[in-house]
């Protein structure tokens, strides 16, 4: 009987059995391109879920958002990875990079110079996560991590009036509890785009729609960032037209918009689109107002009652007002009290001798 080739021993190694983690940025699985992550929420893999290439996506990201301000871009990037922000380890980095004399030199390398003295970050007491950060409000021109988030919430859901909308200030801390770790540029964007899908569906009290708005509005964001950063979107945008389809978003706001009845209409015209107060130059565009006051005014003055209208009419129609004959006189040289050519002085003398001369004669 024929026997088959004795199988090879395959040694196995400890790497071999440990779990291997995918980047969920562009799915690497090298496990050497990715950074230690010590936190309980993370002990699975020990690493952190993005790899070093896409990190440094992310930092180039923030570093053109902020305007080249590297402090700021390594601070929302590790608050994006979860990794603490430690100040003074910030400042050692930017020796590092500045001296002449080290291996690695140059401000686009401050992420890596940072990240290799996160290695000493149990010995220093430095903390896993970006929860235990220390030293942010040393940070120049650090403004995201208010108490507040500004959202623009849409008045008039029909218009295309990109300045129609109000100011809500929202607390910080909630936000990031409703949408997790992001800047306040992406938080504000996040939930205004909710508030817009609350308003169209008239709430949102289903756990199922909450969930799947949430998710509608997080693929937005990232179809606002890849725009933003030239990257195509043509996937992403089938992902959300599917994402909206396979929901019943879509049928949803259908129903709502077809079944909403005259009293809702009203209510959402009083609490969404109140009337604004009109601009005072187009109050009265047809001059109406004046028109009254003419009336009225000028009545007023013809049977001699001076009163609040006289007053109105003679402050609005000043400006209109003309005396013809002093601009007769003074133009001309006339003088239209004089009869026969005597003044008005020597006609009303000769009139009283008149007078006179007949009372006189009687």
């Amino acid at each position: 009987m024929a026997r088959g080739r004795p199988r090879k021993n395959v040694a196995v190694t400890i790497e071999d059995t440990k779990p291997k983690i995918t980047c969920i940025g562009c799915g690497c699985d090298n496990q050497k391109n990715f950074y230690q992550a010590r936190d309980d929420n993370r002990k699975f893999f020990g690493k952190v879920p993005y790899c070093k290439d896409c990190i440094q996506k992310i930092f180039q990201n923030y570093l053109r958002k902020y305007a080249e301000n590297y402090n700021l871009a390594l601070y929302y990037t590790l608050r994006k990875i979860d990794l603490p922000y430690i100040h003074s380890a910030y400042t050692g980095a930017l020796q590092n990079v500045t001296n002449p004399d080290a291996k690695i030199q140059g401000l686009d390398n401050i992420l890596s110079a940072y990240m290799k003295s996160m290695a000493f970050a149990e010995q220093n007491g430095w903390g896993s996560t970006f929860d235990d950060s220390v030293g942010e409000d040393q940070i120049d021109g650090l403004s995201s991590y208010d108490d507040v988030v500004k959202v623009k919430r849409k008045i008039n859901r029909g218009s295309t009036n990109t300045q129609d909308f109000d100011i809500i200030e929202m607390d910080a801390d909630e936000l990031v509890q409703k949408w997790g770790r992001f800047d306040d540029d992406d938080l504000a964007y996040l939930e205004s785009e909710y508030m817009d899908w609350e308003e169209q569906l008239n709430g949102i009290v289903d756990k199922f729609v909450d969930i799947m708005v949430k998710q509608v509005c997080l693929q937005m964001n990232e179809i606002r960032h890849d725009r933003e950063n030239g990257v195509p979107v043509e996937k992403k945008l089938a992902a959300l037209r599917n994402l909206i389809k396979d929901s019943g978003l879509a049928d949803l706001q259908n129903n709502e918009a077809a079944s909403q009845g005259v009293g809702m209409t009203a209510r959402d015209i009083e609490f969404h689109r109140p009337v604004r107060e009109p601009d005072k130059e187009l109050n009265d565009v047809d001059n109406i107002g004046e028109i009254l006051i003419g009336f009225l005014g000028g009545t007023s003055r013809a049977i001699g009652k001076e009163n609040e209208f006289t007053e109105v009419f003679d402050k609005v129609y000043d400006k209109y007002t003309i005396d013809i004959i002093d601009n007769l006189r003074h133009q001309y040289g006339l003088d239209f009290g004089r009869q026969g050519g005597d003044s008005d002085a020597q006609s009303h003398d000769n009139d009283k001798t008149q007078e006179e001369s007949i009372e006189v004669k009687d």
